[in-house]
C-alpha cells in the first residue's frame, strides 16, 4: 500500500512513469494500441479501508447516521445494489437483499478485516 497522500497537494498530472507503463500495459491486452497516443490525463485519489473493501454501516452511538465509504475505485459499479442496501438499512434497521455484516465498520477494532486468496479488493 502507498503511503496517504496530502488531498489538497497531490499531482494531478498523468505523468512520470505512469503513463509509459500504462502504455506498455495497453499494448499488451490490445496490440493496435501501441500506435496509439494519449490525448492527455488527470490523475485522481479515491479512499481505501485497510482491506480495499468498503464500510456499509451506521454509525455506532450516533442514530441516523449511515455511512457507504470506502470503495477503493470501485463505487461507481457497486452504486445500485449499495444504494438498494443503504435503503434497506435506513428503511428497516437491517438489509434484506445481501448480509452487510461482513462490511461493518467494526471489523477493523476486532481484526477481522476481510481476506481472499486474491490479490485485491471489494468482495473479489
Amino acid at each position: 500500500m502507498q503511503d496517504p497522500v496530502d488531498p489538497d497537494k497531490y499531482n494531478e498530472a498523468a505523468d512520470g512513469t505512469w503513463l509509459p507503463q500504462v502504455r506498455q500495459r495497453l499494448s499488451r491486452r490490445y496490440p493496435a494500441m501501441h500506435r496509439g497516443f494519449g490525448r492527455g490525463g488527470y490523475a485522481a485519489l479515491y479512499a481505501i479501508t485497510p482491506d480495499w473493501h468498503p464500510i456499509l454501516d451506521r454509525w455506532p452511538g450516533l442514530e441516523g447516521v449511515f455511512f457507504a465509504v470506502g470503495f477503493s475505485g470501485h463505487g461507481f459499479k457497486l452504486s445500485p445494489v449499495v444504494g438498494q442496501l443503504m435503503a434497506e438499512l435506513v428503511l428497516d434497521g437491517r438489509t434484506s437483499t445481501l448480509d452487510i455484516a461482513p462490511l461493518r465498520l467494526a471489523r477493523f477494532e476486532e481484526n477481522n478485516p476481510i481476506t481472499t486468496p486474491y490479490n485485491y479488493g471489494v468482495m473479489g
